[in-house]
């Protein structure tokens, strides 16, 4: 177990941001965060109040690793993260003599340039689930590639490292597949709704520098009209009234799923996912049959919005009988609930407690071999209603309260508490250009939407734009990419500068903390 110690700077002063009542006779419970409070939160931290400032002039990126493209893209990459373009710096008092000059971090590990996650990577930064995922559907609407990319930044922001990615169902099959070049010609949308294998490629690649790892999911033996419109003869043919091809709307359509007795359904299905497998380096693909080592996905519950834990009995059954079990069922985020419910003292964001309370253990009553095999937990977001206008701001903040669940300690725990943290983290995303939607009523900064330092369309954070480079940097030493990548910077230096980003006097406070 690698042991990280690490004496960091945290912001102390920041612009004002402040989530606020519903109702004025009925207060927000809850302790108020500092404006540099951390999400998630670590598994050890220790805050003091010791100031220092800090001349962003003075500070140099570095590794001594080399040659390692994950920490030189992740260098690149977190530069306008530190120092965004729109940034106004006002100098220090000439007088202040704890004036920062450099900023060092030591990550000790193995001298090796790791280059993909599995499920099993050895993320010695603790965190208490090995599997923290996100599920995207781009087969309802299709999802364009820079807005794929720029979910994943959020998910490293936020600690999550699996992108469960389900591309292909009824509505349409956008992969573009070499083997069966139909498939997308007939079952996409249109020859502008797919995704070229250097598409998929580059997301992986993407995803792999972030320490993030991709999980396709062809949806099988169900949910294959899409293909039908290629290859008709592999679906069955629904019958009524004695006639071939008629729908009974409500029970099932003129056509639907793959046939069992057709012999060229499991031909095409071997040849299609040999062709998936040499494009994914997953160890796993989603699928239904059930072969010795399958890691299940407990996604259904009895009701569809209910925030009691109905999952329970399947979670306690299937680890039971020896299964890896990944949980989701109380996760899915396309689900939209007006936002609060009152009490008699208080009103509070019923869609974030109803995702921040859910414990996975709380009702588990498997022995300690069984609870070995609950692997972690995904936020699902369907696409019925959803595509490249509201992805994000659908997404974020509500899917970081899973995160937070998934990767923190169990007995981080109270929500009250945590709802104030949570909106200084949506204020952190706004900062980095990423559209997440408020949890209550409030206000983040002039960095908000149409504002005059709105990062959203920043080109430092889009990925159909050229990236800006040549910014402020800092020392950093590392032995290995994973580690650096997982606490270095994507959780640790993330929420040290995070609220750098339109201070104008910028104070910073010592900070202790371990992942």
């Amino acid at each position: 177990m690698l042991h990280r110690s690490l004496l960091l700077l945290y912001l102390a002063v920041i612009t004002s941001s402040e989530i606020l009542f519903l109702a004025v006779d009925l207060p927000l419970k809850g302790k108020r965060s500092p404006p540099n409070a951390i999400w998630p939160h670590p598994q050890e931290i220790q805050i003091s109040n010791d100031l220092l400032y800090i001349r962003p002039g003075h500070i140099m990126i570095s590794s001594d690793m080399e040659p390692c493209d994950i920490i030189a893209k992740a260098i690149q990459r977190y530069q306008p993260v530190f120092f965004p373009p729109k940034l106004t710096m006002h100098q220090p008092p000439a007088d202040t003599s704890n004036i920062l000059r450099s900023l060092t971090l030591n990550v000790l590990d193995n001298p090796q340039c790791e280059q993909y996650i599995q499920y099993n990577s050895n993320e010695t930064c603790n965190p208490r689930f090995q599997h923290r995922g996100v599920l995207l559907d781009s087969s309802r609407h299709f999802l364009p590639v820079p807005l794929i990319k720029k979910n994943l930044d959020v998910m490293a922001y936020n600690k999550l490292n699996v992108f469960h990615w389900h591309f292909v169902d009824n509505q349409s099959f956008p992969f573009e597949s070499r083997t069966f070049p139909n498939l997308s010609r007939q079952g996409a949308f249109s020859s502008d709704h797919v995704y070229t294998p250097e598409d998929v490629t580059s997301i992986i690649e993407h995803a792999r520098l972030l320490g993030i790892r991709v999980i396709p999911e062809i949806d099988t033996p169900g949910h294959t009209y899409s293909w039908g419109k290629s290859m008709p003869e592999l679906i069955t043919v629904c019958w009524a009234n004695g006639k071939p091809y008629q729908a009974i709307y409500g029970q099932h359509g003129e056509m639907e799923i793959f046939n069992p007795i057709e012999p060229r359904v499991y031909s095409t299905m071997d040849a299609l996912l040999r062709e998936v497998k040499s494009i994914f380096p997953s160890n796993y693909i989603h699928l239904v049959k059930l072969p010795p080592g399958t890691i299940v996905q407990i996604w259904k519950g009895t009701s569809d919005d209910d925030i009691s834990d109905e999952w329970a009995p399947y979670l306690n059954e299937i680890a039971g009988q020896g299964y890896n079990v990944i949980l989701s069922s109380p996760w899915y985020i396309n689900y939209i609930n007006y936002g609060h419910y009152r009490t008699n003292t208080t009103i509070v964001n019923l869609e974030f407690f109803k995702y921040y309370e859910v414990e996975p253990l709380r009702d588990f009553s498997g022995s300690d071999d069984a609870k070995i095999r609950i692997l972690g937990g995904e936020a699902c977001l369907w696409g019925e209603f959803v595509d490249g206008t509201n992805l994000l701001a659908r997404l974020w903040p509500k899917t970081a309260a899973v995160a937070e669940r998934l990767w923190s300690a169990a007995s981080v725990n109270n929500s009250k508490d945590a709802q104030f943290r949570l909106d200084v983290h949506r204020c952190r995303l706004l900062r980095r250009g990423i559209p997440a939607q408020p949890i209550l009523n409030g206000y983040c900064g002039n960095y908000e939407l149409s504002m005059p330092n709105a990062m959203i369309n920043d080109p430092a954070f889009n990925y159909d734009i050229s990236p800006a480079t040549d910014l402020i940097t800092t020392t950093i030493k590392s032995n290995s990419a994973t580690s650096y990548l997982f606490d270095a910077i994507s959780s640790m230096i993330t929420s040290i500068f995070a609220s750098l980003l339109l201070l104008m006097n910028i104070t910073l406070a010592t900070i202790s903390f371990k992942y």
